[in-house]
């Protein structure tokens, strides 16, 4: 589940960059 965590909080990071 740690992964899970990792995976998600690195999708939120690129989404950020994404939209920026």
């Amino acid at each position: 589940m740690a992964n899970s965590k990792l995976s998600m909080e690195q999708f939120c990071k690129q989404a950020i960059t994404g939209l920026r």
